[in-house]
Order: C-alpha cells, then structure tokens, then sequence
C-alpha cells in the first residue's frame, strides 16, 4: 500500500525526534533550523591512514601507527634515501610541503584538509561561532576566561602559543632537512603516485581512494586504519559530506508550493533506511545513518565513521533542492 505523507507534518514529533536519533550528530546539526528539516545528508567522508603493508613487516613493523609518536618512530625505519641525490626513494609519509612540488605540480593531495585536521587534533579551532571572528592563531592567552571568546580581530601573525603554530609547525616538521620526522620535500612525486607505486608508507586521504589506488594497481599490498592521534583516548578526523536540501525560497513562495511538497517526500524518502542502504551499497561510502553505519562497520568494507563537527561551507544551487557539501572535525 502506497504511503500518503502529511508534508506539513513530515518530520515533527516523534517523525523529528526519530530523525535527530538515527543520524549521526553532524547530519542532524545542519539540517535543522527551528526544528525544520531542510536537507538529508546520504554520507560523511572522513580522512584515514592507507599503508602499505609490505613496506612496514620489512621494517620490522607489525601495526600501522595508532598516534602521531608512533609516526615518528616509524619514519626513520621506513624512509630510504638514495645516497647520490639525497632524495628518497622511499618515504615514511607525504607531509609538509604545501602541495606544491618541483615545477609547480601537486606533490601532497588534499594537503588542503590534513593541517585543519591536526589543527583540530591539537584543539584549535578556525573560526569562534561567539564572536564570529577567525581565530586561527589565536592561543590560550587571547580567549576571555570568563566568556571565552576570542579576543582577537584576524589572522595577523601566528601566536607561538596557539595550536594553529604547533599545528603548522609539525606538519612542516616533515619536509624540514633538520628534522627528525624529514620524509618529504618539494623533489618528491605526486603522493598518490609514490603510493600505488610502492615507494610511499603512509598516506593520508579519503575513503574513496582506496577504489582508485585498487585501479592503479591491482597487487599493491595495502590497508586503511583510523588516522594517527596526539591522544590515543580522543579519536578525532577530519572530513566532508554532501547533502540534498530544500531550496528555503520555496518556504515563502506560495506560487511554488507544489515543488516544496515535492522536496519535502523526496527528502523523508532519502532518509528512510532503505533509501541510505541502497546508496551505500552503491557507493561503498560511510553512511549518515547510524544503523547504517554500524552495519559498515561489521560488513567486509573497510569503512570507519566518526561522528563530525561542521566548519566549512560550498553550496550549489538548483530550482527545488540545494546540493550542500561541508568539511569539518569528525
């Protein structure tokens, strides 16, 4: 029997409360306004650690590292660098260039994503909802104890005592000739490259690479596992999800009102768990619904979802539903 909704009801009483507990956190803090749905989010893509397993049992390493001290006491074990040129034929981890590498081609892929996500690991945060302002070098000192909010009014210089200094600082630690964690410089090539080829380690990226890396080449022997942590007891990532939303201009327009009942079934369809089952066992990505994704979890996919905090925002635009995409803390 075909089920007939209420669009004025979808998604009120118990309908709303069912919806805020099936999903995870992230999916339902911004779909809601006022207590009125206005997007479903099918997925939530999340960074995590490919390695490669030949290169760790040859050096004498059974687990791939589960914090960022466990990296760095991989990197010397792993890295071989050529003795003529002083370049590495084989390294560690691609991090610390600024994606960019000899002749202006990008050596580290989503370089864009892995400093906000130690930025976050570390505490920090980009931007304070309080007081709407950008607080990306500001430290401990600049917040107002009592408030706390950011006492700062921009960018300026990097505070030393921040956690977006320490954040860049380790993060550049790795393409620095005098450091200890040197692993990578701007003479490396594209990292996806040295990956699939066999002379990368580690590699930080999403879910979705592990298709592709699988395409480049079929035998190479590698593993995903949850991204290093700076406390082995607070998991964090850091990633993206994209979501369908009613277009709001719909909400005041009476002449519309035919496709905002329309945009309303369709988005009570994609939230049904059959909808997101179906869209997961065809994408292979992490589900936004909780039972979904515990069902990942003890599926054959190597799939791991932590729960996310929004940060950033791109939106694109269509007559009756908005595509959004959003990248944040998990």
């Amino acid at each position: 029997m075909q089920r007939v909704y209420d669009t004025s009801n979808i998604f009120s009483g118990d309908l709303l409360a069912k919806y805020k507990s099936d999903f995870v956190d992230l999916a339902v803090k911004d779909t809601i306004d006022k207590d009125k749905v206005y997007a479903i989010t099918s997925y939530v893509e999340n960074l995590q650690l490919y390695f490669n397993k030949n290169l760790l049992s040859q050096n004498g390493i059974a687990l791939p590292a589960r914090t960022w001290k466990e990296v760095e006491k991989h990197v010397p074990l792993l890295n071989k660098r050529n003795p003529n040129t002083q370049n590495f034929d084989i390294s560690a981890i691609s991090l610390g260039t600024g994606g960019r590498g000899l002749e202006g081609s990008p050596n580290i892929n989503r370089h864009e994503d892995i400093i906000p996500m130690l930025l976050f690991q570390s505490g920090g945060q980009l931007y304070d909802s309080q007081s709407n302002k950008v607080v990306f070098g500001s430290s401990p000192n600049t917040i107002d104890q009592e408030t706390g909010v950011s006492t700062t009014t921009g960018f300026g210089e990097l505070d030393e005592e921040s956690q977006a200094f320490r954040a860049v600082e380790f993060y550049t630690d790795f393409a620095d000739l005098t450091s200890s964690r040197y692993s990578w410089n701007t003479a490396s090539p594209q990292n996806i490259d040295a990956f699939s080829e066999g002379k990368l380690a580690y590699m930080i990226h999403f879910s979705y690479m592990k298709d592709i890396l699988q395409e480049r080449n079929s035998r190479l022997p590698f593993d995903v596992a949850p991204l290093p942590q700076l406390d082995p007891e607070i998991k964090k990532t850091y990633g993206f999800f994209f979501m369908d939303g009613m277009n709001r201009k719909l909400e005041t327009d009476s002449s519309q009102a035919l496709k905002k009942s329309a945009a309303e079934k369709f988005l009570y369809y994609l939230s049904l768990p059959e909808s997101q089952r179906q869209f997961v066992a065809n994408t292979k990505l992490p589900a936004s619904r909780k039972d979904i994704v515990e069902e990942q979890l003890k599926s054959s996919d190597q799939i791991r979802v932590l729960l996310m905090v929004p940060y950033m925002l791109i939106i694109t635009t269509n007559l009756m539903l908005l595509k959004q995409s959003k990248s944040g803390l998990i």
